[in-house]
């Protein structure tokens, strides 16, 4: 047995081989990419010295090993199903020494909080944040995702009130979004210094990365103030200037459909008979058309001199291994950037084939992310039980725009083959304490089926035909997707755990007055093996003329 760790925390030997087994295996099997999440700089140094850290590491660790005990084929699912955790396939003994050192960290954390009340130091606030991830992650591998994002926006309110006091990450100019409200700008340094700089990084991207399956804003607003360099020093730089830009082009976007809902309101007054989710795709929809006032012209133009800066800054940057895991994770998440800033203002559909050769390079290059972590894709003639996939580490994309990459390309491909990979990788991604897999191909696939029966109707293509590009035309493609709670429920941040779904869409009702239509189609969500899980069911739709 591996000596443990000497330890300036008095502990038990059950207490400190417990901690050991979080610095040597857990620490490499926590959620996020540990290169962008920072994980052993932030746990393995403060664990030995400060005893709330110590023993919310203890926690983390023993959970982990009773997840990992679980008998196989009992544990999470690699698509990570509501329910796959279940108290009778875990460990009982370590899970209640789990949640004793968890109930332990909370009483030591107090104090620190406290201090906070009353002005508190950095380390104060060093040690609050540093739990709070700790049990973000904890939450995360027992499922709890609604309790793991708790924590995350814990950690958020904590970190924002006590860096806007400090020059450093102070910006001097304001963000003020359309409707008045003022943005939670932090400055974020592309070669952190202290521990706060680095939590600060982690944070902003947890942060940007759990908005994806809401309707809501992430709660603070990166900017870098440092030129985009004409060669990078090392992909961590790169990937900083990547925040500050992609943050600043879903702001911008953002903007712009709030002025799209704005024009609308005031056009048709029949959007207000919508619900939020179908409102909003056809704001979303209605904003590629409106004209912009200047200033937000202005900051798109930015954004896109920024991202050309970007590509550049790393051609130049020397490559030592092409299939490095942080290489590819950098160029995957610029690509979704890059198509974001690059297509958003596209009024015909047609113009995303010019897309087509870099969704094929771009899936291959995930492919190989999600080999790198232990996942298993599987060729299109495959057939293999759920339960026998090598799958990948636990929510190993959060903080990653790997996933909706996926399933940007996914929907926005009207290529079949494409279509199909992009939801076989989405298959092979652990989600489990974050997402449901199932969920997000049973909308993907609803996606699919409805465009390509339309192309296939329109141009007398029969079942079980490859479409290509060409083959799909613009009155067979959707303007805009969104996904749609079935019914209003109290936990909004858990609709993904429902047996069904809707698809909101907008479409071009009419190509040549480019009349507008928005409707919802429910979708069945099928979490048996292999299903791809989505029903035809009757859309409802309205029509709203531009």
């Amino acid at each position: 047995m591996t000596k443990p760790a000497t330890f300036f925390t008095p502990m038990s030997t059950y207490e400190a081989h417990a901690y050991d087994f979080f610095r040597t295996k857990t620490i490499h099997q926590l959620p996020g990419s540990s290169w962008t999440m920072n994980w052993e700089r932030l746990a393995l140094q403060a664990g030995h010295y400060e005893p709330a850290i110590t023993h919310a590491a203890i926690a983390l660790g023993s959970i982990h090993r009773a997840v990992s005990a679980a008998t196989p084929g009992s544990s999470s699912s690699p698509t990570g199903s509501p329910g796959a955790m279940t108290d009778h396939v875990v460990d009982r003994d370590r899970r209640f020494f789990a949640l004793c050192q968890y109930n332990k960290a909370l009483g030591l954390i107090r104090r620190y909080i406290e201090a906070l009340g009353n002005g508190g130091t950095n380390r104060d606030v060093e040690v609050v944040l540093l739990v709070s991830l700790l049990f973000f992650c904890f939450e995360i591998l027992v499922n709890e995702d609604d309790r793991a994002t708790l924590h995350l926006r814990t950690g958020l309110r904590i970190l924002y009130e006590k860096v806007r006091k400090l020059d450093e990450y102070r910006s001097p100019a304001r963000e003020v979004d359309v409707e008045g409200q003022e943005k939670r700008v932090v400055r974020i340094q592309t070669r952190p210094r202290t521990n706060l700089d680095v939590l600060l990084q982690t944070f902003v991207r947890l942060d940007g990365d759990l908005t994806i399956v809401g309707d809501e804003e992430p709660y603070l607003f990166p900017v870098c103030h440092e030129k985009i360099p004409s060669s990078f020093f090392c992909l961590e730089e790169a990937m900083v200037h990547l925040d500050a830009i992609a943050t600043a082009a879903h702001g911008v976007c953002r903007d712009i459909v709030m002025l799209a809902d704005r024009e609308l309101v005031m056009n048709r007054p029949e959007v207000d008979i919508l619900d939020e989710d179908m409102r909003n795709c056809l704001a979303c929809a209605y904003s590629r058309t409106i004209s912009v006032p200047k200033e937000h012209q202005v900051r798109l133009d930015k954004i896109k001199s920024d991202v050309n800066a970007w590509m550049a800054a790393l051609a130049c940057w020397s490559v030592t291994d092409g299939k490095q895991p942080a290489l590819l994770l950098t160029q995957i998440n610029f690509f979704y950037t890059w198509f974001l800033v690059m297509s958003w203002r596209d009024e015909n559909e047609m113009l995303i084939d010019r897309f087509d050769s870099q969704f094929e390079h771009i899936l291959a290059l995930i492919e190989q992310y999600i080999h790198a972590h232990g996942g298993f894709v599987g060729q299109e003639d495959m057939v293999l039980q759920a339960e026998h996939f090598p799958t990948t580490r636990q929510a190993f994309t959060v903080g990653t725009d790997v996933v909706p990459c996926i399933g940007m390309i996914a929907y926005k491909s009207r290529n079949s083959r494409t279509r199909r990979k992009g939801l076989r990788l989405l298959r092979a991604i652990n989600l489990a304490g974050v997402f449901d897999a199932h969920y997000l191909v049973a909308f993907g696939q609803a996606v699919c089926d409805l465009e390509e029966e339309h192309a296939r109707a329109i141009n007398n293509i029969p079942e079980g035909v490859d479409l290509e590009c060409h083959q799909v035309p613009e009155e067979a493609r959707l303007v805009e997707i969104e996904l749609g709670v079935t019914e209003p429920c109290e936990m909004r941040s858990s609709f993904y755990k429902d047996d069904a779904g809707r698809l909101i869409y907008a479409y071009y009702k009419d190509l040549e007055s480019r009349e507008l239509a928005v409707a919802a189609k429910p979708f069945i969500v099928n979490r048996t093996p292999n299903s791809q899980g989505a029903d035809p069911l009757s859309p409802f739709e309205l029509a709203i003329t531009d």
